[in-house]
């Protein structure tokens, strides 16, 4: 290996580094914070911004942030606002959580499924809010596990009925 090649591989290590520490750091702003509502949609966004790298993809999945969500959306379920960007965070411009083993049992255990339809059905009339909630699910049903809660949760009539209400496509994958 040349010395132009050894460069390039440490400053492509370094910019990864970099963007796990930026990650790491999203979420740590979170942590023992999930009761206040305007820390946790600060995260979120956070999250969201630096979502499509696929990096931060792995990082945030990696640090918990299924969990931290599925958290925040439990402990706001009555705040709209922070359903909302938790949906968009989850997300994470369409990851493919079906290729991860461990993001798609996190999905499981976390009852993140159930979550995003209580979201649903709590503020059947936002609109955003439900689109956001049915693509976090398109999203995170990917796999069989959570296709199947989805089945099982009744899932499928939630989501159809949403769509029907607000008239925006979604993808499921079935």
């Amino acid at each position: 290996m040349d010395e132009d090649e050894n460069d390039e591989q440490v400053n492509t290590q370094q910019i990864k580094d970099q963007k796990v520490a930026a990650a790491k750091l999203i979420l740590s702003k979170g942590v023992g914070r999930i009761h206040d509502a305007q820390v946790m949609m600060e995260v979120f966004q956070g999250v969201v911004k630096n979502a499509s790298d696929e990096v931060f993809q792995e990082t945030f999945i990696n640090e918990g942030l299924i969990t931290t969500a599925t958290d925040a959306m439990q402990t706001h379920a009555d705040n709209a606002a922070v359903l909302q960007v938790a949906c968009q965070a989850i997300q994470l411009d369409n990851y493919k959580y079906q290729y991860n083993p461990n993001a798609e049992a996190l999905i499981t255990t976390a009852m993140t499924v159930p979550t995003l339809l209580n979201c649903v059905k709590k503020f059947p009339d936002s609109a955003e809010l439900c689109k956001q909630a049915c693509r976090a699910l398109g999203v995170c049903c990917t796999g069989q596990l959570n296709r199947e809660l989805l089945v099982a949760e009744d899932g499928m009539s939630i989501v159809l009925e949403c769509v029907q209400r607000h008239q925006f496509q979604t993808q499921l994958p079935f």
